[in-house]
């Protein structure tokens, strides 16, 4: 890995940078899906069509204020986003 402080980060909280990927990726799946496909009996069978697991999808919806909360705090002051 090009950034040993991150990697000593990631490793310091008891993840190997595998899994660490893993869960960003997954996260980013799952927050997309969440965001795109709409309430209703199908969200759970247009998601496993779409390769993501509903379970995942039920995540974020119930941790949505505190995925929000953690991107806040950690946008940067300065960003134009």
């Amino acid at each position: 890995m090009a950034v040993p402080l991150l990697k000593a980060t990631i490793i310091e909280h008891g993840l190997t940078v595998h899994e660490f990927v893993l869960i960003e990726v997954t996260l980013f799946q799952s927050a997309l899906a969440s965001a795109l496909s709409a309430p209703g009996p199908e969200r759970a069978q247009k998601a496993r069509e779409a390769g993501v697991d509903p379970v995942n999808l039920d995540f974020i919806d119930k941790h949505k204020a505190e995925l929000e909360a953690l991107q806040a705090k950690n946008m940067p002051k300065d960003s134009t986003f």
